[in-house]
């Protein structure tokens, strides 16, 4: 009778229960989801910062040093950038960046391990319908001379004209 209870193997078949294995199938599968959770919960960045009046390229460089993610950003874009105030400990680094671009006219993007920072789209938009209303004019030359029918397109838009006999070219916006 002791055998019967300790063996799982009968001949050829496995004595098991079914109800048995069902348990032993729902335990593995808690274990390993459990495991996978403490594993993920350890990947998560912790950014602890403490700056007054700071310039935001100063700011990533810290935020840098203590998590390894990398910038990518354009020089041009962070001139327009306000000191940032930060107060943070132990915070998530989503946390942390969403602080540090609050009233800014900044966004970022993390991709695997580099933080992309950019200007927000509705300035960009703003950017182009202020180009639109503009007048934009001149001559298109080569070294020879001056070149009739080129076409001069406005960047991001569908706006364009083609330059007269002279070369010369108007988009007509004056505003």
């Amino acid at each position: 009778m002791y055998k019967k209870f300790t063996a799982f193997i009968c001949g050829t078949k496995w004595c098991c229960p079914p109800k048995a294995v069902l348990i032993m199938k729902l335990i593995f599968v808690l274990l390993t989801a459990t495991f996978l959770q403490a594993t993920a919960a350890t990947y998560a960045q912790r950014v602890s910062l403490k700056v007054r009046d700071a310039a935001i390229k100063d700011v990533f460089e810290q935020i840098q040093s203590q998590t390894n993610y990398d910038f990518l950003y354009n020089t041009r874009d962070l001139r327009q950038a306000k000191p940032v105030n930060l107060n943070l400990e132990n915070a998530s680094l989503k946390q942390t960046l969403d602080a540090c671009f609050n009233n800014q006219a900044l966004t970022y993007t993390i991709e695997n391990t580099t933080i992309i920072i950019e200007p927000k789209k509705e300035l960009k938009d703003k950017s182009y319908k202020e180009a639109l209303k503009k007048e934009i004019r001149g001559t298109i030359r080569d070294s020879i001379g001056t070149l009739p029918g080129v076409s001069v397109l406005i960047k991001g838009t569908t706006k364009g004209v083609t330059s007269d006999v002279n070369g010369k070219y108007n988009t007509g916006c004056s505003g």
